[in-house]
């Protein structure tokens, strides 16, 4: 089972998701529909100074934590048949369950 990687910085600590899901999150965003207000929104962020920024991009990485079992649901099997086109398409490699134990193995000790 995949385990949540805490956010590298102090600051985001507390933030965790796995990282399946953010891929599928950021991937999310670069289809945004034109007309969404999210380029004014953006513009007005990034004009905040550096304490009012790290606060807004804390508070948003939060509210990612709060999605619905049904937003969860949807972005674990958005995942999964992107993972399983990748692997039909030949783009991905499957590593046999023990060559990755002993590589952690090896890796870990």
């Amino acid at each position: 089972m995949h385990r949540p990687s805490p956010a590298p910085d102090k600051a985001a600590s507390d933030v965790l998701l796995l990282p399946c899901v953010w891929r599928c999150l950021l991937t999310r965003s670069k289809n945004l529909p034109a007309g969404t207000g999210f380029e004014k929104v953006r513009e007005q962020a990034l004009n905040l100074d550096l304490d009012a920024r790290v606060a807004l991009a804390r508070a948003l990485l939060e509210s990612l934590e709060d999605l619905s079992e049904a937003e969860n649901e949807s972005l674990w099997l958005e995942e999964a048949e992107k993972r399983q086109q990748e692997v039909r398409e030949g783009r991905i490699k499957l590593v046999p369950g023990d060559e990755v134990k002993a590589l952690l193995d090896r890796v870990l000790g």
